[in-house]
């Protein structure tokens, strides 16, 4: 779990540390290393998960069907399809970022196509919330979301007589997975929880829930190991309206640690819905690490 107790105590690890590398035949990364592993860490370390956890909301840029934007003051990609949830942005420099906002609007408009720009806390104190507004932007459906974090080497299964979680290796059932989340289609979601469109170092995992005795999914849960499989993204997960509220999303959740831990996984992120998921999340020993919050844009 990541130390969170004050700067005193980032200080006293960080003085050790340095003492230790310096008295040690060893590097200072690898002992930096060796105290993660131990459930302590430096206000860097805690700022890598960061990045981790928003360079994650950008998986889809590296797909070969991507275009990665190359305009002043931001990143992101756009993917073949025009919905605004299916391309993001997110600003990388304030020098200007009433240009910056413009320019990206001008190069999806030109398109016909929607964004969703990723808001981090600091973009939040810059007032860029504001000036998206102002620009035609709203918010997302799932407007405010937490970046959070688990570090485990096990994650134990409960017994449920009900549901049963099998593992997709082909593509999953589209039609139900469009309609546990509230896409209007199926084709993006097909393109998004694909498992044969592994890519770079990343692995696709894919989950879903039935009724047992029954052949009709009920629900799914998409994964990815990140970071040269160091790392295990919880992406998305939803449930039909009909079977919510019997645990069948927190067996899905589970289950994909379950089987992360497995394969020596031990650290684990994911983008938690404050109005849905993030609870859970909670109740299975993630943390927060960082606020987010989403706008889109349609031309």
């Amino acid at each position: 779990m990541i130390n969170n107790t004050g700067q005193s105590g980032y200080l006293s690890e960080f003085r050790y540390a340095l003492h230790l590398a310096v008295c040690l035949p060893i590097s200072f990364h690898s002992l930096i290393n060796q105290l993660f592993k131990l459930g302590y860490t430096s206000l860097m370390d805690k700022k890598n998960v960061e990045r981790i956890i928003i360079d994650s909301l950008f998986l889809t840029a590296h797909r070969p069907e991507s275009t990665l934007l190359k305009l002043e003051g931001v990143r992101g990609y756009l993917s073949p399809f025009k919905l605004a949830y299916a391309n993001r942005v997110q600003l990388v420099n304030a020098f200007n970022v009433d240009s910056s906002i413009q320019s990206t609007i001008d190069f999806f408009k030109t398109r016909n196509a929607g964004l969703t720009w990723v808001v981090t806390s600091k973009d939040i104190d810059l007032g860029l919330p504001e000036k998206l507004v102002m620009n035609g932007f709203s918010p997302c459906r799932f407007h405010k979301i937490s970046g959070m974090y688990l570090e485990c080497s096990d994650a134990p299964l409960e017994e449920n007589p009900v549901i049963k979680i099998e593992e997709i290796f082909t593509d999953g059932n589209t039609e139900m997975i469009a309609r546990a989340y509230g896409y209007n289609d199926i084709d993006y979601p097909k393109y998004l929880y694909s498992v044969t469109s592994n890519h770079g170092d990343i692995q696709n995992r894919l989950y879903q829930a039935y009724v047992q005795d029954k052949n009709n999914p009920i629900g799914y849960g998409f994964c990815s190991y990140i970071e040269n499989n160091s790392i295990a993204l919880m992406r998305g997960a939803a449930v039909l309206p009909e079977y919510r509220g019997k645990g069948v999303y927190k067996a899905l959740f589970r289950r994909r640690l379950a089987d992360a831990c497995q394969t020596g996984i031990q650290r684990f992120v994911t983008q938690a819905a404050r109005d849905t998921s993030y609870s859970t999340c909670l109740s299975l020993g993630f943390e927060e690490i960082c606020p987010l919050e989403l706008y889109e844009w349609s031309p």
